[in-house]
């Protein structure tokens, strides 16, 4: 009841809320699927477009990916030289601190 108060507050109607829901819920039954029907060539090269533009989006989303391991890749191999010279630098002092005592 809670969530009926807080919705009716706000001024949406409740049945319209679980419209939404219900919608929500039921969109995924609505996406696309590519379903081999028989074994004629003819369907088999319609499953397989299916299949092929369905793929295409994710093709692009590896690139983008590959790009941006490759850019991180590349940021964290700049970081670790210059913490390499860094730790030269400290243990060059340190050696000079040494040498002093």
């Amino acid at each position: 009841m809670c969530v009926k108060r807080a919705i009716q507050k706000m001024g949406i109607g409740f049945g319209f809320v679980l419209y939404l829901m219900i919608l929500l819920l039921v969109t995924p039954a609505y996406a696309h699927q590519c379903i081999l029907k028989n074994n004629s060539a003819e369907e088999i090269s319609r499953y397989n477009n299916c299949k092929a533009d369905l793929a295409l989006p994710n093709i692009h989303q590896e690139n983008a990916d590959d790009k941006n391991s490759q850019q991180d890749l590349k940021a964290l191999q700049t970081e670790n030289a210059r913490l390499k010279r860094q730790l030269d630098y400290i243990r060059g002092k340190l050696i000079d601190l040494l040498r002093d005592l």
